[in-house]
């Protein structure tokens, strides 16, 4: 059985590091889905991101159709190819407490998970019924 997931309307990039130019046109757009939020990350951002060491902070914004709203910040540096959707949904699914990160030994998640364990039924119900596309 396939669920329809709530469609995403709007995708802002809300400030930026970088040229005051690149900035600015990021900040002056919406997309209404974030890969072509990625995408003109990718085209005007990432040629201006630290190669070696340090990033550029990237603070965005979500709507969905039904009105609800996600804001995050994706740091772009070295290697990192701008992708919103698998940083959401990577980030979603560490708080939804699906995915233990990699640098977690199992004290370190044990913690995590009992600090944040009252918020991962959002986090799940954010990753089960929201597109994130």
């Amino acid at each position: 059985m396939t669920t329809t997931k709530i469609p995403i309307a709007k995708v802002w990039i809300r400030a930026c590091e970088g040229t005051i130019a690149t900035c600015e046109l990021l900040k002056s757009h919406t997309w209404t889905s974030l890969g072509d939020a990625s995408r003109a990350l990718q085209m005007h951002a990432w040629p201006e991101r630290p190669k070696d060491a340090g990033y550029l902070k990237v603070n965005f914004a979500l709507e969905w159709a039904d009105g609800q709203s996600y804001e995050g910040r994706f740091d772009l540096g070295g290697d990192d190819w701008p992708d919103l959707a698998r940083h959401v949904r990577d980030f979603a699914s560490v708080y939804a407490l699906r995915v233990k990160p990699a640098h977690m030994d199992a004290d370190d998640w044990a913690r995590f998970c009992a600090l944040h364990g009252d918020r991962a039924a959002d986090w799940a119900e954010l990753l089960d019924t929201r597109e994130i596309l």
